[in-house]
């Protein structure tokens, strides 16, 4: 039994695997919109659903920072937000003066402060991360574990309310476009966060199952998805104004999925050379979302002056490629603060 056992610490092939997929998703999402041919559209089922993933992964498997805060893990993931939201909102202005010279310094401090400019609007995602983050530890600074838990359960529920009465989008969305979509999304990213954070205390028993068991798991998640889909295409969802995150659909469908990839049987694959060439492909996707959205209009002026068509699953694969071999060269650098930008 406990062969088949995965250990708590060790990282699960799926949730790697879901992380590469969603990166590109995210590509695919800002450059993407022809069809090349009919196949794509199967990859993209689950285009809309990077970012929700992404929030719910990064609450999920740092339960520990807000249940158990010290100085040390605190520090650790201010350091590990911030880092990247710096440096790379500076990166992306310098880019972006190449193709815009008389871009405003303004422009700048929009970017180092919420995160959502023309420079590198993607890095909102990060902005959001940190002020929810410091949310959860100002609420676990004044409350024990338990009324902790019951706190954020009830601001989530709060903020799925307001979405569906678009107070959400009313309170913000006549904001200025630095504004409105961080304030908007911090709302709307607030029920994965606090989703994530609550289910942390259940990856040790997951983590101890057997792999039947787990198995088991991934079958009812993946039928669920499934139904979850097919629900969607018949009958479409209750729309409502928002900032593209909003609704009960996303959340529940991005929960499945991580499910999907916490109990998927690749994650008991025994060949420790395998997992580590797959852990080593999947290992840059946080480089690749920060650095996408620039290096993305500089390819793709350079294909407009090539001649090859832009917005296409093509240009994608070529934004992805060249955003993970920028990463590996950083990582290469002997600094940890360098890895800290694309890892």
């Amino acid at each position: 039994m406990a062969e088949t056992t995965i250990l708590q610490d060790r990282r699960l092939l799926g949730v790697e695997i879901l992380r590469f997929y969603m990166a590109f998703m995210v590509v695919a999402t800002h450059f993407g919109g022809h069809l090349v041919c009919s196949v794509e559209s199967v990859l993209y089922i689950f285009e809309g659903f990077h970012v929700a993933v992404f929030m719910l992964l990064s609450f999920l498997l740092c339960g520990k920072y807000f249940f158990e805060p010290t100085k040390q893990l605190v520090n650790k993931r201010i350091v590990r937000i911030v880092l990247p939201f710096v440096v790379w909102g500076i990166v992306g202005f310098l880019v972006s003066l190449c193709f815009y010279p008389n871009m405003p310094f303004e422009t700048l401090c929009w970017q180092l402060c919420t995160g959502h400019t023309g420079v590198n609007s993607p890095l909102w995602f990060l902005a959001v991360m940190l002020w929810i983050s410091l949310l959860f530890w100002a609420i676990r600074l004044v409350c024990d574990k338990k009324i902790f838990v019951i706190t954020i359960v009830v601001l989530a529920v709060v903020c799925i309310i307001l979405q569906y009465t678009e107070l959400n989008y009313a309170m913000f969305g006549n904001l200025s476009y630095e504004l409105k979509y961080p304030l908007g999304r911090t709302i709307e990213m607030m029920p994965y966060a606090s989703l994530g954070v609550c289910c942390s205390m259940l990856l040790p028993f997951i983590n101890r199952l057997e792999n039947k068991k787990q198995t088991i798991i991934f079958a009812i998640a993946a039928g669920l998805v499934a139904f979850c889909v097919l629900l969607h295409y018949l009958f479409g969802e209750i729309t409502v104004q928002g900032f593209g995150y909003n609704g009960a659909y996303m959340l529940v469908v991005a929960f499945l999925l991580v499910v999907i990839a916490c109990t998927i049987p690749l994650n008991f694959i025994k060949n420790q050379t395998f997992n580590n060439i797959i852990l080593w492909i999947c290992s840059f996707t946080m480089g690749v979302f920060c650095i996408h959205a620039f290096v993305g209009r500089s390819l793709e002026y350079l294909f407009r002056i090539w001649g090859f068509e832009t917005n296409t699953i093509v240009i994608c694969l070529a934004i992805y490629v060249v955003c993970y071999l920028v990463s590996l060269l950083i990582y290469l650098i002997p600094s940890k603060y360098a890895k800290m930008l694309v890892r």
